[in-house]
């Protein structure tokens, strides 16, 4: 995925800029990652690509943040963009105890 721009990438993926959005500030240096991180959602929601949408996007403390909204309500499809932001990003995905460990 090459993008040199957020506008490329809003061209290319309307619906994921299509939300009420706090703002989508990416440095230079982040361009390419959060381009890939946009294909890569773009193939996980697969045809149905209404709901989700970026809700901001910005470089703080040196990393970049991202949050994003997934309306459909189907949370198959939330934990496979959950677990494409974490592959990408080569971080583990958290193990979160179930509620009967929580209590103990």
């Amino acid at each position: 995925m090459t993008s040199t721009s957020i506008r490329d990438l809003q061209v290319t993926f309307p619906h994921q800029f299509s939300g009420p959005s706090l703002g989508v500030n990416v440095a230079r240096g982040w361009l390419p990652i959060f381009a890939q991180l946009c294909s890569d959602i773009d193939a996980a929601l697969g045809p149905q690509k209404r709901g989700f949408y970026w809700r901001q996007v910005k470089e703080k403390l040196g990393s970049l943040r991202a949050t994003f909204r997934l309306d459909d309500g189907v949370y198959e499809r939330e934990e496979v963009l959950v677990r494409s932001l974490f592959d990408l990003l080569g971080i583990a995905v958290p193990i979160w105890p179930s509620d009967e460990d929580a209590s103990r």
